[in-house]
């Protein structure tokens, strides 16, 4: 859904390469280069991840307002996922926002037709950009609806057929997977998935299966800077604008069939939106656009323009929020994150992917440095072989506890450290692989 928070790769010559980033064309060869990319990103990556993120210290707008960030950060995130009409409906009568922000975009003024990236979805949708960062989050089990073989049912409505197992060979379903793959739109790629998860069963069947390959293979991709920031900034616009139809409905099939395995893919998929959202945020207001998107302002001056107002919104925004340090901002998301993974934990029938979601959990307040928290989420796993994390997590088990399952009271944190590295790298290594089926790089859109 949109990409992990990637180093910049390439070794670039000061100030700003002027050439294009050809936005409709895709390599056609991965050589010897890609090659270097990939172990250069995996040794990085292993050890810096999120690098740009983490630079605690660094005011997003230059506020030094650090004591009301830091208790605003503490307060619980308020978001209620919902459909992008119902959203925008929602903020307009709260705010007087209109979800254009005003943008006009004069199509009938001749631009470099190099300038391939969509824009108007992104105009369209200009404050609906990241609904994380103002609705309050709404999982809760529909209201007058009961379980019957593994789906919440209105009991009033006899007329609702059964819904039958999805049925597929592997082959099938891989076929599935690659069609819905894109590297610069979701939703729509998503639709014939989207169809077979609610015409058939949540629970029985190959769905979860289906849903669970769609976010391993097809989720979070990388994407880093090419000769210039313009291609990235776009293409990660353009996946946000998609975020609400995902969100909105992400969270009416739980709720409608809440305790399902489906509806607990579907959370992980949720999970992963957050921290794509976050990385496509952070991109938005690192830009420095007088001097990082002059290609943009050459070839299309009023996308140009667009990006000026955007990009003033939501740094009004995260100030009025008091997230004005990507300390808070990090965290704000990362509560959010764990929020939708407790949800997993709350509602998987049998403990389905319990492990998966205290792995990740713990992953989060590692990464955040919050040891003691991991180490007391890990310490709740089970081995689950078949789980998306099994192998690490087993790792992560074999230093926290003995073979006969009593507790290691110390525990070398390096070596957790390592195991985590090894997860992300393992990631890297995939995507560059998933990527180059396809024809691209991590950075080429």
């Amino acid at each position: 859904m949109s990409a992990r928070h990637l180093l910049h790769l390439r070794i670039r010559t000061a100030g700003v390469d002027e050439n294009p980033p050809e936005p409709n064309r895709a390599p056609d060869a991965i050589g010897a280069a890609g090659s270097v990319l990939l172990h250069a990103a995996i040794v990085l990556l292993a050890i810096w991840p999120f690098a740009s993120l983490l630079s605690s210290s660094a005011a997003i707008d230059g506020s030094t307002e650090s004591a009301k960030a830091a208790e605003a950060a503490k307060k619980d995130p308020e978001i209620m996922m919902l459909s992008p009409e119902e959203l925008a409906a929602t903020q307009n009568a709260k705010n007087a926002v209109p979800e254009d922000l005003g943008i006009t975009l004069d199509d009938d003024t001749p631009h470099d037709p190099a300038f391939g990236y969509e824009v108007g979805k992104i105009v369209d949708r200009a404050s609906l950009l990241y609904p994380f960062l103002t609705q309050r989050l709404d999982l809760e089990p529909a209201a007058n609806s009961r379980t019957r073989g593994g789906s919440l049912l209105n009991p009033f409505d006899s007329s609702e057929p059964p819904r039958t197992p999805l049925e597929l060979n592997e082959r099938e379903l891989q076929e599935i997977i690659d069609t819905a793959w894109s590297r610069r739109h979701r939703w729509e790629p998503f639709q014939p998935i989207a169809a077979l998860a609610t015409a058939h069963d949540p629970s029985d069947g190959k769905l979860p299966m289906l849903l669970r390959e769609y976010v391993e293979q097809n989720g979070l991709q990388p994407y880093v800077d090419g000769a210039t920031r313009d291609g990235r900034l776009w293409v990660q616009l353009g996946l946000a604008a998609d975020h609400a139809d995902f969100i909105g409905y992400i969270t009416r099939y739980v709720r409608e069939r809440s305790g399902t395995k489906a509806s607990v893919e579907l959370l992980f998929l949720l999970e992963k939106l957050a921290e794509a959202s976050l990385d496509a945020l952070v991109t938005l207001i690192d830009i420095d656009r007088q001097t990082q998107l002059r290609w943009t302002m050459r070839t299309h001056r009023y996308a140009y323009a667009a990006i000026a107002t955007i990009q003033d919104h939501y740094k009004t925004q995260l100030a009025q929020m008091r997230l004005t340090k990507r300390e808070e901002l990090i965290e704000y998301y990362d509560r959010i994150r764990i929020m939708i993974l407790q949800t997993v934990l709350e509602t998987a029938p049998a403990r389905y992917r319990a492990t998966d979601a205290r792995f990740l959990i713990g992953s989060i307040y590692w990464k955040r440095g919050k040891l003691a928290d991991a180490e007391r989420v890990w310490r709740a796993m089970k081995s689950d072989p078949d789980g998306s994390y099994g192998e690490a997590a087993a790792r992560i088990l074999a230093e926290l506890r003995t073979p006969d399952g009593r507790d290691i009271p110390t525990v070398d944190p390096r070596r957790l450290d390592r195991i985590i590295e090894a997860e992300q790298g393992l990631w890297i290594v995939r995507s560059y692989e998933r990527l180059r089926k396809f024809g691209y790089h991590f950075d080429t859109f």
